[in-house]
């Protein structure tokens, strides 16, 4: 299947709602790779192969027009408790991205198969960090994009933030980063994204703390609290 270990969230399941559909399970997968990288999705009949399973629609293409695609995938039920909402981050093209505007791409499961939207925002302020740019407010792929526990927020951390302006990364020279960690509301009913709050930022030293800003997200079963990592950190 497509995907890669080396991705932050690779693959998601979900089984196909709906009665009779029981054995049924869609497997969302993120590529890995600098540019124009892929999202795609597999279908497994567990009922086959003596019980065992067996893949039988492979690598079909979700989102392929994205120029960049976060190495971010999340899933959450549906309001009415059997549908399943999936979302993915990425900017969408060279125009988009230097407005800084980022976009969620959202679909929803149900037993007829898969409906998606879009939603885009410049409330997050970044744009894709590409190893090798010199120019740009830049951020890093990585990090996680995870759900509450009830399906109405959303975590997001971005590990490594370049700032608009900053001058080209010099080695010899001094060169700091921002990591941040944002809260997002999600309408469970129509799917849509608002509330995009900015909770943490940390402004850190590259030559000293390399890539170490926020990359795990998780949520108390509650919902009371959330917790964050940072790489090389306790919680």
């Amino acid at each position: 299947l497509k995907g890669d270990p080396s991705c932050t969230q690779s693959s998601v399941v979900a089984r196909l709602p709906g009665k009779g559909n029981e054995d049924i399970y869609y497997i969302f997968t993120v590529e890995y790779k600098l540019y124009n990288n892929n999202s795609y999705y597999s279908i497994v009949d567990m009922s086959k192969n003596g019980g065992k399973g067996k893949v039988v629609q492979k690598n079909i293409l979700l989102v392929g027009d994205m120029r960049i695609l976060s190495e971010k995938i999340a899933t959450t039920l549906h309001e009415n408790e059997k549908d399943v909402w999936i979302i993915l981050h990425g900017g969408l093209d060279e125009g988009d991205m230097s407005l800084g505007i980022t976009t969620f791409r959202i679909f929803l499961l149900t037993e007829t198969g898969l409906t998606s939207k879009q939603f885009k925002t410049n409330k997050l302020k970044i744009i894709h960090f590409n190893y090798f740019a010199t120019t740009r407010l830049q951020f890093d792929k990585r990090g996680y994009l995870k759900f509450s526990t009830n399906g109405d927020k959303l975590a997001m951390c971005f590990p490594f933030v370049r700032l608009q302006g900053v001058v080209p990364f010099d080695p010899k020279q001094p060169f700091f980063y921002d990591t941040r960690a944002y809260i997002i509301d999600f309408d469970k009913a129509k799917g849509e994204i608002s509330n995009i709050r900015l909770i943490d930022e940390i402004r850190l030293d590259y030559k000293t703390t390399f890539f170490n800003g926020f990359y795990g997200a998780e949520f108390s079963f509650d919902d009371r609290f959330l917790y964050l990592t940072r790489r090389y950190h306790q919680l």
